[in-house]
């Protein structure tokens, strides 16, 4: 596969954030990616960023402003609310799932707990990302 586009990676937990950047760069070595540690930090990026991701990976629990409300702000921004958002969370409520994808994510993940099972979903989110031609 080869993915040329750029990934916005928005999470607080410097852990997962190690191990998502990894696993991309292990699936696409020459993956680009930029990173911001919550929503408000995502947004303040993406406003004044010349070059836009192409996909979006966020966490929903985070401090400042949490991934859902980072969701809305995107989706009513018109140069943002077409970039792709992949919701991230450790939870499996279904509550959130449906409000995730009712604010407009492309997809709602729940995270995988080994390093296989994060490979398998990132491989899958990319695959399709290209699959729709982005």
């Amino acid at each position: 596969m080869i993915f040329n586009n750029k990934i916005l990676l928005v999470d607080d937990d410097s852990d997962d954030l190690e191990i998502f950047i990894s696993t991309l760069k292990e699936i696409e070595p020459g993956v680009k990616y930029s990173v911001a540690n919550n929503g408000s930090e995502a947004l303040d990026y993406l406003l004044r960023s010349d070059s836009m991701p192409t996909l979006i990976l966020m966490d929903i629990n985070m401090p400042v402003m949490n991934g859902l409300e980072c969701l809305a702000e995107i989706k009513k921004i018109h140069k943002l609310k077409s970039i792709p958002v992949v919701m991230l969370t450790t939870s499996t409520d279904p509550p959130t799932s449906k409000q995730s994808l009712k604010l407009g994510a492309k997809l709602f993940l729940t995270k995988a707990a080994t390093l296989k099972e994060i490979k398998l979903q990132l491989q899958m989110v990319l695959a399709e990302q290209l699959a729709v031609g982005f």
